[in-house]
This record gives structure tokens, sequence and C-alpha cells, in this order.
């Protein structure tokens, strides 16, 4: 089977890889398609021995006819979506290349997928296009929009799915990654919280993998890893028959920095939220970070150090 993923070299793009070409008995093949073509160039040196299961292609969904051809020249029976501009500061100040990316590019996906046949396309989207307030989450919100749509194309073969979800712990640009150097790089680490009541959703990476892989699965009869065992949450709902909502942990972000605060030494401030950011985060109406239980301050302890973020106190 042939997986096509769309920026295929961030931080979710090569973790789905690492897993898929770990699992044994399984022979699928990837096709990386992104614009970086240093990352492509360090991740074929580090899966060299996997070296005729993975092909690189340079390209970027903003631009339809390379995605297109891509699509086309490969045949894949997978696509996943998850090429995005999804740094919610950097997209209030760059609007247009936000909107030429998420926008403009998921619907550049759509169209490739369904000239082509694609059996399943699977977006990878978030809970900040629930409600959204960010120009990052405006985006992803019309981008569902165009998924849902090419879902109802009456006589396409593609079928079109999804799964949304919070904050994946530890992903690149991230607030762990942030604590994790400034607890490093600091004599005096301080660690920036926005307000003492944010909120927000956590899911691990194997999760995040679980959650798409039993996306795809429901569509391909099990086909993708029948006998795979892997980390799944439990299914809260799906939204529009389309996106897969799982039950995730809350986690205060002032708990989250006051424990790295603990193991440095260091101190928490509080910087005052930014134009447009919300406390909380919904997943879907009704379904709010706000007003779910929150983990515990060692709850999130441990979840840190599960996920190998934090040491152990042994």
């Amino acid at each position: 089977m042939k997986i096509f993923i769309t920026g295929g070299t961030g931080s979710l793009g090569t973790h789905l890889i690492d897993f898929l070409l770990h699992v044994p008995g399984e022979s699928h093949h990837f096709i990386v398609f992104s614009r970086d073509e240093q990352k492509q160039f360090q991740m074929a040196l580090k899966y060299v021995d996997n070296k005729r299961r993975i092909s690189f292609v340079l390209g970027d969904v903003r631009d339809q006819q390379s995605i297109m051809d891509a699509i086309c020249h490969y045949q894949p029976d997978i696509v996943v979506h998850a090429a995005a501009q999804k740094h919610v500061k950097i997209s209030e100040h760059n609007p247009m290349q936000t909107v030429l990316t998420n926008i403009h590019g998921t619907s550049h996906v759509v169209r490739a997928c369904l000239a082509n046949n694609v059996k399943v396309a699977c977006f990878i989207s978030t809970d900040k296009a629930v409600m959204p307030t960010t120009l990052y989450g405006m985006t992803k919100h019309i981008a569902e929009r165009l998924w849902v749509n090419a879902s109802k194309k009456s006589g396409s073969t593609t079928k079109f799915v999804g799964v949304r979800y919070g904050n994946i712990l530890n992903s690149t640009g991230s607030l762990i990654p942030l604590y994790t150097r400034i607890m490093k790089e600091s004599k005096y680490p301080i660690f920036p919280v926005t307000d003492e009541q944010m909120t927000r959703f956590f899911i691990t990476f194997n999760q995040a993998i679980g959650l798409i892989i039993q996306t795809i699965n429901a569509s391909l009869y099990g086909y993708l890893l029948p006998n795979c065992k892997i980390d799944t949450p439990e299914i809260y709902t799906i939204d529009r028959d389309i996106f897969r909502i799982p039950k995730l942990p809350v986690m205060r972000i002032i708990d989250v920095a006051n424990i790295f605060a603990e193991i440095s030494g260091g101190e928490v401030k509080i910087i005052g939220a930014f134009e447009s950011e919300k406390l909380s985060e919904a997943m879907v109406l009704g379904y709010d970070s706000a007003d779910s239980p929150f983990a515990t301050i060692d709850e999130v302890r441990t979840i840190l150090i599960d996920e190998g973020l934090l040491p152990s106190k042994e």
C-alpha cells in the first residue's frame, strides 16, 4: 500500500512514518511531500536502510500543479494531509501566507485526490478550528469545510475522513520544547504563561498516530495494520460524520510551567494572552477544555515523565 504524506518532514509526518516502518510484517511504501529540502535530506540519511520504501518529493501544497503531478505519478492508496502553517502567532503576522497554505493548499490536495481516485484522504485538523478566534483557527475551520464538501461529491471514489485533536506533546514549536530549551539554556530560567486560567487538550504522538490509523482503518475495513496494537484514545464523537474527536486529558498551562520551574529552580511569569488567544479550546461544541476535568499536577507530571519529557523522580 502506498501512503502519501503532505508535510511529511514535519514532526507528525516523521513520527507516523517511523512507527509504520517498524511494524513487523508490513511493507507499505511512503511518499514524503514537503517543501523543505534540508529536512528531506536529513530524513533520507536517517532511513537509509529503508530507502526503497520511502520516496521524497520536493513540492508545496500551495502549488496546485506540484501536488497534482506528485499524486498522479505515485498513485497512492492513502493521502494524509498534514501540511499546514500552524504557528498561531506567526500566522497572525503573515495572514496571506497562512491562507495560501491552509486553505488553498487544502483545496489543491482535495482536487488531486479526486482526480486520481485516491482510496482514502485523511485530514489532520485541530481544536483551534472550533469557534475560531485566531487566523490559524479560521483557516483550519475553512479547510475542514472544504474537506466536508469534498466528501459529498457525487460519483467520487475517494473517502474523505479526518481527525481533530488538541496540542501534541513535544511537537515542533509547541510549549514543551520551549520550556525544555529554557531549562537547558538559562541559569535563571523563567517559564512564561499567558494566563493562569489557560487550559488545553493534550495528546501524545502515539495517540495521534493511533487515531489516524484507526480513522483510515474504518474506511479501509481494517486493511491498514489490521493486527497492530497501538495506543488509541477513546472516541468522544465523530463530527459531521468525518472528523473523529478523541477524549483527551486537559492540562492547566500553569501546572506544566510550575513543574518545570520546580525541577530547574526557576520561576513562572504571567505575560498575558496575546490578541485573539482563547483561555480554553473546544474539540466540538459542548466539549470545552474549561468545562472538562483537569489533570492534577501529579497526573501532568506522570504524563510528562512517561513520554520521556521529564527525568524520572527516582
